[in-house]
């Protein structure tokens, strides 16, 4: 075996350790209730906190969306609020890799929290409170994601054209940025988040301030 054959053989064997999560082993840590708390994936409970918690007003596009689904407002443009609630606890997710010691194997952690959501548009189309699950990988970024098929939304109803097909909740925010957020058709086996097989279709998209 050449030298090349070589290294492209060991660049092999430590991305296969560094995308392993099944030697990934998760430490046990008590929820986290105190603001001031330091988590694992860096910053404070109330770093992540003050990253999502509060009100932010935009506007909110309706896209067309009608050979999918029946039930959504015409496309157009709305003024949105987006009120998300403090949870009253969040979970830790402390990875620690377990093998040898001059392995290199990346084991994220990250922070997980249920909360509630409002979503409320100006033209009534949109009124709902629903729970959703964060997921911060670092304090000053969260990921949102609900599934809201069955939830009441409003003046919307969901009505697909596939029988099988789900809708989503998913919002942003980065800390000093605009949040931003969708609701999106998911059918076909896709996640709703770009990956996996099926579609996926942005039903409603909206921008934070």
């Amino acid at each position: 075996m050449n030298r090349a054959s070589m290294l492209l053989g060991s660049l092999a064997t430590l991305l296969l350790a560094c995308n392993d999560p099944a030697r990934c082993v998760e430490v046990s840590r008590p929820p986290v209730t105190d603001p001031s708390t330091a988590l694992v994936i860096g910053g404070t409970y109330g770093d992540a906190l003050a990253t999502v918690v509060g009100a932010r007003s935009g506007t909110v596009r309706w896209n067309d969306g009608q050979s999918q689904v029946e039930g959504f407002p015409a496309p157009g443009e709305a003024g949105i609020t987006v009120t998300i609630h403090e949870p009253s606890m969040a979970e830790q997710i402390d990875l620690e890799r377990e093998g040898g010691a001059g392995e290199r194997l990346f084991c994220p952690d990250s922070l997980r929290a249920e909360l509630e959501v409002e979503l409320r548009s100006d033209d009534g189309s949109l009124d709902a409170v629903v729970m959703a699950e964060a997921e911060f990988d670092d304090p000053m970024a969260a990921t949102i994601t609900a599934d809201v098929s069955d939830r009441d939304l409003g003046m919307i109803t969901f009505e697909p054209a596939d029988p099988e097909a789900s809708l989503r909740l998913r919002l942003t925010y980065v800390s000093g940025s605009t949040a931003e957020g969708a609701l999106v058709l998911v059918s076909g086996g896709a996640t709703g988040e770009g990956s996996g097989e099926g579609s996926s279709i942005e039903l409603a998209t909206w921008s934070l301030e």
